[in-house]
């Protein structure tokens, strides 16, 4: 590579060629290691040592678990993914389930639905339009909470722009804040459609952790069909390092080395609000434990 020219026509190439990769997981599980680091661990010592995703869609888990991924492999984390939605399409309900499914087990995750078969209209207006509803999916929300008694919850923050995402971020924010959740642990939010003004961490992602994405979201076969967003996932990553270096380390800050990187914003429950768990911004290499967020 002697130019810029050769580095966007080699990237170009590189998308066009990884269209031809099969989807799905079928024998790939062994390209990767999976074996689990463990790391001294502070934090949440009532919490059990479990990550709880609420995924506004299936695949959503996938593309946001960079965070799920680092605790289980380097801290011996479960990950519960619960998939708040299979959808608005009910004719696909059944095959997002199986493809839910499967990219769980690729990940080797626990996976519960809500509700009977994902919940029914997440939105924000929801809680104003059909209140009865709403209520009754943050008390399911709340009980999914209290019987997992996770040590870090994933959600979408209140402004993700897609709407099943923005209702998500408000159905878990009501099931904490309303339900007398005691909550000890941490709350990450998360962000995919619409870019989080304020955030506190940006982690690492390896190539390996990258590849294992990448994989189970293509498991959700006819979603990449409609949108090959799976083999985005690299230059989303990387578009948040040119990004997370400020929006987390401050204005004029040098963005850390990182080739790929996932934004986060970490909050705890302190006298009786919601808190930034850092006092400023923090970067996580892949090389420093991810326990690092406890402390």
């Amino acid at each position: 590579m002697e130019n810029y020219l050769d580095f966007v026509k080699g990237f170009e190439d590189l998308i066009r060629r990884a269209a031809n990769v099969k989807t799905g997981w079928a024998g790939a599980k062994n390209s990767f290691d999976c074996s689990e680091k463990k790391s001294e661990l502070g934090g949440c010592s009532s919490c059990q040592k479990r990550v709880l995703i609420f995924a506004p869609h299936p695949d959503d888990e996938s593309m946001i678990g960079a965070l799920a991924i680092r605790l289980k492999k380097e801290c011996g984390f479960e990950v519960v993914n619960a998939a708040v939605t299979l959808g608005s399409n009910k004719e696909r309900r059944e095959g997002r389930r199986s493809e839910l499914q499967a990219a769980c087990n690729f990940l080797d995750w626990r996976l519960i639905i809500c509700g009977q078969d994902g919940f029914d209209d997440i939105k924000p207006d929801t809680k104003t339009r059909n209140p009865q509803h709403w209520k009754n999916c943050v008390k399911d929300i709340a009980e999914i909470i209290k019987r997992e008694n996770p040590a870090v919850i994933l959600a979408p923050h209140c402004g993700d722009w897609n709407k099943t995402h923005i209702g998500t971020g408000l159905l878990v924010a009501d099931a904490l804040a309303e339900t007398g959740v005691d909550f000890k642990g941490i709350l990450a939010q998360t962000e995919y459609w619409g870019a989080m003004s304020e955030a506190n961490l940006m982690i690492e992602v390896d190539c390996e952790t990258l590849a294992e994405q990448i994989t189970a979201v293509s498991c959700h076969a006819k979603e990449v069909e409609r949108n090959d967003y799976h083999l985005r996932l690299p230059s989303w990553m990387s578009d948040n390092v040119r990004r997370g270096g400020e929006i987390v380390g401050g204005q004029g800050a040098h963005a850390p080395s990182f080739a790929f990187g996932v934004i986060y914003n970490i909050l705890t429950f302190k006298d009786g609000q919601w808190r930034g768990a850092f006092k400023g911004g923090t970067f996580i290499s892949k090389e420093e434990s991810i326990s690092k967020i406890f402390r």
